[in-house]
């Protein structure tokens, strides 16, 4: 009997886009409890995935392993299902679902999942959308509105604005009345972030010192996606009394060329001693932080409950992902490469069908 093999996405050790391979790897049929096939037709590029090609992410897993968190496809295959946990979707071959494992293994052509990390995708929303909102809007909407609490008429800044959590959030922050958004991006970006909703368009280096004059009595809500370094010391001079910061990730690890600053995760090391709770409590602020693989490990029903508001808001027209491009799956290194080097504005995905 031939055995199938499928393109896939393989991190042969950790380091440099040259310890990335596209490889024919064995496919097989589901044979557990509750697992499903999916045929993948777009994958969405997460900066996680370059965290975890580093080797910060790796975790349990050690190479060589597939890499890939988030892809969209169609059910061509079950296992068989269990009828014991009703919080898990009844899935038939050919549903359209979006599938989710922060541990990766999603970048291929066909994938073997659970059914606890698919994702029914409405009729009225494509493939191509649905790998455009799973982990972009649902860490957005989770940080903005359960951690970070916003509320009418306060002012937000969105670090990193034109990047796919940025620019999710920012039109989630939208849909509170009389929001005032910061965002960060390059200068060419600007035009790009406003157009999508943000109030005033800040430089990278320059941020603080142009909040301290636009804002000068100071912004309610930080979403932090570059939690390290002097600047997550810095950030907390611009946050009002009962100011919340909410760290999403550490992008600034990693330099455009493609190193990752061993500088910076220093400075991390030391920084934290920083951030005392003393000093929290005089100034009545807050920090906390988010990482959507363990919440969906945690708090499953939590997860879907934000992906079915997210959907209907979509299918409402009060939410448009932005696709940056489209990359077919042998030129993978040259799409992170994209998203490395910052010059991707919303989300960059692979094509795989």
């Amino acid at each position: 009997m031939e055995v199938r093999t499928v393109k896939s996405v393989v991190l042969q050790s950790f380091g440099n886009h040259s310890n990335i391979k596209i490889e024919n790897l064995p496919i097989n049929e589901p044979e557990n409890l509750d697992e499903v096939k999916v045929d993948v037709f777009y994958c969405g590029l997460n900066f996680c995935d370059i965290i975890t090609r580093i080797g910060l992410l790796g975790g349990e897993k050690k190479p060589p392993f597939i890499l890939g968190i988030e892809c969209a496809g169609v059910v061509s295959a079950l296992g068989p299902q269990s009828t014991d946990n009703p919080n898990l979707p009844e899935l038939k071959i050919g549903d359209r679902v979006v599938c989710y494992n922060y541990l990766g293994g999603l970048f291929r052509e066909q994938i073997i999942c659970s059914r606890n990390q698919c994702y029914p995708l409405p009729e009225a929303i494509s493939l191509k959308h649905g790998v455009a909102l799973f982990v972009n809007y649902v860490t957005a909407y989770i940080c903005l509105y359960d951690l970070g609490n916003l509320k009418k008429s306060e002012k937000v800044l969105i670090k990193a604005s034109a990047g796919g959590v940025g620019w999710a959030a920012t039109q989630l922050a939208k849909n509170i009345p009389n929001t005032i958004i910061f965002g960060t991006a390059s200068d060419s970006k600007h035009h790009e972030i406003i157009a999508n909703g943000v109030t005033a368009a800040l430089s990278n280096s320059k941020y603080i010192e142009q909040i301290q004059k636009l804002a000068p009595d100071g912004i309610d809500l930080i979403l932090e996606n570059e939690a390290i370094g002097e600047e997550f010391v810095k950030i907390r001079s611009i946050l009002k009394p009962l100011g919340r910061t909410v760290a999403i990730g550490a992008n600034n690890i990693v330099r455009s060329e493609n190193k990752l600053s061993l500088f910076g995760l220093l400075k991390l090391r030391w920084n934290q001693r920083d951030i005392s709770i003393q000093e929290l409590m005089i100034h009545n602020r807050s920090i906390s932080g988010f990482h959507l693989g363990t919440l969906a490990n945690t708090s499953p029903e939590k997860i879907r409950e934000v992906y079915a508001v997210i959907c209907e808001l979509f299918i409402n027209k009060q939410l448009k992902p932005r696709i940056d491009s489209e990359w077919e799956i042998d030129d993978f290194i040259e799409a992170t490469k994209r998203m490395e080097s910052r010059k991707n504005i919303g989300k960059i995905i692979l094509k795989i069908k």
